[in-house]
Parts: structure tokens; C-alpha cells; sequence
């Protein structure tokens, strides 16, 4: 069985498309269909070394916007994404634009409404 920590590892690095989870913590009342904080899904790609591609198993809908890509970036300016082993604590923006694997981070960034704050975690 694995330690707490260990249960908690991503490995940025390593090969995307990795099964994740968001614990949203704000907004404080956000559920998902069960009735949880939760948001699944998976890391599509890195950017950078500030900013990830999530793409949730289920569509999402913050106010007047609805799709299923989220852009991810470090909450804590100061820390790297591709040296982060362990959860990490993210902004999440829901983007309102189609998604394609050549949008660069200025474009996803810009065309990416805040929706979120939460960890970012292994799903096991």
C-alpha cells in the first residue's frame, strides 16, 4: 500500500493523458452529478512550464459557460509544474473556444474564463 504522499504523486514530466482529479475548493459549493467536489479527467498536455491541458470526463458549466477543457496553472507562482511531484494546487480556467493541440499558452490563456481553484491529483 502507498503512503500518503505517495498516493499523491503526478509526474508532469513523465507522459501526458495521465488520469487526474480536481478537488475543487473554490467555488465552495461547486458538485458535480454525485453530489462531490470533484472534477475527473486527464492531463492532455503540458505547456510550458506554467500551464496544463485538462480534459474533463463530463462537461462543465460555470454560469453562462459550458465545455469540457480546462487550462490549468500553478496557484503559487513561484513553483515550476514540470518539478512539482506531488498534488498541486491550480487555477483552473474553462476555456471557450474550440480546442486544438497548436494553441499556444497566450491563446488558451486568453480565450480561458477562471472558473476554479483545487488540487490537482493522481485519480486511484
Amino acid at each position: 500500500m502507498l503512503s500518503g504522499a505517495e498516493q499523491h504523486k503526478i509526474n508532469f514530466a513523465g507522459q501526458m493523458k495521465q488520469k487526474c482529479k480536481i478537488l475543487v475548493s473554490d467555488p465552495w459549493d461547486y458538485e458535480n452529478s454525485e453530489g462531490e467536489n470533484v472534477i475527473s479527467g486527464q492531463v492532455v498536455k503540458r505547456i510550458g512550464n506554467r500551464r496544463l491541458v485538462f480534459l474533463s470526463d463530463t462537461p462543465l458549466r460555470f454560469d453562462d459557460v459550458i465545455g469540457n477543457i480546462l487550462v490549468l496553472s500553478n496557484r503559487y507562482e513561484y513553483k515550476n509544474i514540470m518539478n512539482k511531484n506531488e498534488s498541486l494546487t491550480v487555477n483552473g480556467g474553462l476555456l471557450t473556444i474550440d480546442y486544438g493541440d497548436s494553441l499556444d499558452e497566450e491563446t488558451l490563456t486568453r480565450n480561458s474564463k477562471f472558473v476554479i481553484i483545487g488540487q490537482l491529483r493522481p485519480r486511484g
